[in-house]
C-alpha cells in the first residue's frame, strides 16, 4: 500500500495550471515572416492590408482554382500602392508581391479551412 497522500489537480497536470503564463507558440510560417528582410516585410504590411478589405468566405480567393488574371490584376493593384524604389525594377518589385500574395493567400485559405 502507498502512504504517499493524492496530489493535488494542479499538481498532476502542472501545464494546465501554467498555460496562461506561457507565451503562445510561434508557428514555423510565423518565424520565417520575422526574418523577412525589411522591404517585404513593408510589401506584406500592403498586401495584408488589401486582403483584410477582401476577407470574407465567398471572396475569389477563397476559390478552389482561383483565376490567375484575377490574381495578376490584384498584383498591380498592390503594386500601384507601392513606391517605385530606385534600385529595385518594377518587375522584381511585382514578383516578390507575387509570391507574398500568393502565400498569404494560402495562409488565410488554411486559417479558414480550421474553422
Amino acid at each position: 500500500m502507498d502512504a504517499r497522500p493524492p496530489l493535488p489537480f494542479f499538481m498532476t497536470y502542472p501545464s494546465a495550471a501554467f498555460a496562461e503564463n506561457q507565451p503562445e507558440k510561434v508557428s514555423g510560417r510565423d518565424y520565417m515572416r520575422q526574418l523577412y528582410p525589411l522591404e517585404a516585410k513593408q510589401y506584406l504590411t500592403v498586401i495584408m492590408g488589401v486582403l483584410d478589405e477582401m476577407d470574407f468566405r465567398e471572396n475569389y480567393i477563397y476559390d478552389e482554382y482561383p483565376d490567375q488574371l484575377t490574381l495578376l490584376r490584384l498584383t498591380d493593384t498592390i503594386l500601384r500602392l507601392i513606391p517605385m524604389r530606385n534600385n529595385v525594377s518594377r518587375e522584381t518589385q511585382k514578383s516578390l508581391v507575387q509570391v507574398l500574395l500568393y502565400d498569404e493567400i494560402i495562409r488565410r485559405r488554411e486559417l479558414k479551412s480550421n474553422f
